[in-house]
């Protein structure tokens, strides 16, 4: 996964380097690398939205990686919880989050089937850790995902979501999932006054081979 550094950097790299006409503004490396998180943000939604309206599964790629994560315990509601990260899309079914447990962590994480969560259930008594996404507290900030039948009040997982708005992020924190680099790159580039012909992306394709 290619950081918004470094697709602005070749983005800097095309558009100083006279291979095609441009208009004449400047632009510094600040100034695209925020294009670049818009052009990849809107690639990830139109390929997120595409495949799941499709019917297909959705790409290791598209999902960014939250590790060593560690849930917390609201006395008042007797619920454990983990607030979602910053801009992740909601998709039906939850289908962008994936919940991964650390290293020494016996139990699987499902997601609770609708209704099910307080019911005695095969997943209840295979001893799974279930997840369900809620509204915050007070309704304020970012959906939180809700834990039952955890061992513990207070335990570590990785969070893989789908982060569909990466401008709420600081530098490099979301990358451009692989195999988007070249589309962002073009994105960026019209954005910037420069249409480039089909034989340009074909000899960045081989550039980067």
């Amino acid at each position: 996964m290619s950081s918004p550094k470094m697709i602005a950097e070749e983005v800097l790299r095309i558009y100083n380097g006279g291979m095609m006409r441009t208009d004449n503004s400047q632009w510094d490396l600040r100034m695209v690398q925020l294009l670049v998180r818009q052009a990849r943000d809107r690639a990830v939604k139109d390929k997120v939205l595409s495949d799941t309206s499709g019917g297909k599964p959705l790409e290791d790629a598209m999902f960014t990686r939250f590790e060593n994560l560690t849930t917390q315990f609201d006395s008042s509601s007797l619920s454990i919880y983990l607030d979602l990260p910053m801009g992740y899309m909601t998709l039906p079914d939850d289908r962008g989050i994936r919940v991964l447990p650390v290293e020494g962590f016996d139990s699987m994480f499902r997601r609770a089937p609708s209704g099910a969560m307080f019911s005695s259930n095969r997943l209840w008594a295979e001893g799974n850790v279930l997840w369900m996404t809620r509204p915050p507290k007070n309704g304020g900030g970012n959906r939180r995902l809700i834990f039952m039948n955890a061992p513990s009040n207070e335990f570590n997982l990785t969070l893989e979501v789908i982060i569909g708005e990466s401008e709420r992020y600081q530098n490099d924190e979301v990358g451009i999932p692989d195999g988007m680099e070249l589309l962002v790159i073009d994105l960026v580039l019209e954005k910037m006054g420069v249409r480039r012909q089909p034989a340009d992306t074909v000899n960045d394709k081989r550039d980067q081979a």
